[in-house]
């Protein structure tokens, strides 16, 4: 694992790659999973109207979020080390946009990587 200070997202004939600088002061390129191509949909802020709940899932998983079990369509995601959690629900297929803002601050604040 890499510790990151910043990172840019550039497509090459449609395939997504990762420039990453980190704090040794190398550069890195990447190719991009399903979850980094997500992550950078998320940190871009552009599409917290247009987001699927079910990625939005998957993103949360990959970031070492765990599932704390109930009942009904919320659902509840914790971290060690977090204090927040993350209370999401789905709306015809889509996760809400205030929740996809919720999700891109924990990642920034706490410098979460998702894997």
């Amino acid at each position: 694992m890499v510790a990151w200070i910043s990172q840019s997202f550039r497509s090459i004939g449609g395939k997504f790659e990762i420039l990453v600088l980190t704090s040794a002061g190398t550069t890195a390129l990447r190719r991009m999973s399903k979850a980094g191509k997500l992550a950078a949909k998320i940190l871009s802020g552009k599409s917290d109207k247009n987001f699927a709940f079910s990625d939005l899932c998957y993103i949360l998983d990959r970031a070492g979020f765990q599932l704390r079990p109930g009942k009904g369509s919320h659902r509840i995601y914790y971290k060690k080390g977090i204090v927040e959690i993350i209370n999401i629900q789905p709306r015809n297929g889509k996760a809400k946009p205030y929740q996809v803002k919720q999700v891109r601050e924990l990642l920034l604040k706490y410098k979460i990587e998702v894997e």
